[in-house]
């Protein structure tokens, strides 16, 4: 009799560490659908150095034109660590109050870094939704700026193949010298 593998503390992630390169096509900002899905993309290239190459990552997301809707997130346990077991949902015209983001894990959030405060920390901002990280990003990421871009690889079939997407969860400045440039996948197998 076999068994099935349950599958626990899977990763499928990426880092990429280099210079952003932005171009004509890598925002569409307030683009409405057919069917009144109004959304946010970022198409970014991150300049990973010689060995490397460039290799571009994702961010979108949006709302319903018609009923803006609910953002699906989970809850903290009492420690302060996420509770993935108690998932619930927020209005859409709730995802600034800072009473509701309390209760918030911290994996539900998009955490932006790239501004500098007057003591040369990284201010970071924390976004529930897609459609406003991107929008803060074409604000203040600029050509050429030394970026650390991490996330989550998805798999999907298309076409009688396997099509990969990058999905990025937290852009910050760096540091990193172009000798340290990067771009690192980390993928459990089976």
């Amino acid at each position: 009799m076999s068994e099935k593998i349950k599958k626990t503390n899977w990763v499928s992630t990426f880092k990429l560490i280099g210079k952003a390169k932005i171009n004509d096509n890598s925002f569409k900002i307030d683009n409405v659908s057919d069917s009144g899905w109004c959304y946010n993309n970022l198409n970014l290239g991150v300049d990973c150095g010689e060995k490397y190459g460039n290799v571009s990552a994702n961010l979108m997301g949006g709302y319903s034109t018609k009923n803006h809707g609910v953002i699906y997130v989970h809850g903290k346990k009492d420690d302060g660590t996420d509770d993935w077991d108690n998932s619930f949902t927020i209005d859409w015209d709730d995802r600034f109050d800072d009473e509701i983001l309390d209760s918030i894990g911290d994996f539900c959030f998009i955490r932006i870094g790239l501004e500098n405060t007057e003591g040369g920390n990284i201010y970071t901002q924390k976004f529930l939704s897609a459609y406003d990280a991107v929008a803060y990003v074409k604000e203040h990421l600029v050509n050429d700026m030394v970026i650390n871009v991490q996330g989550n690889i998805r798999y999907s079939f298309y076409k009688d193949g396997v099509s990969l997407q990058r999905n990025i969860n937290s852009i910050f400045l760096s540091k990193a010298e172009p000798e340290n440039y990067k771009a690192t996948f980390t993928q459990s197998v089976l």
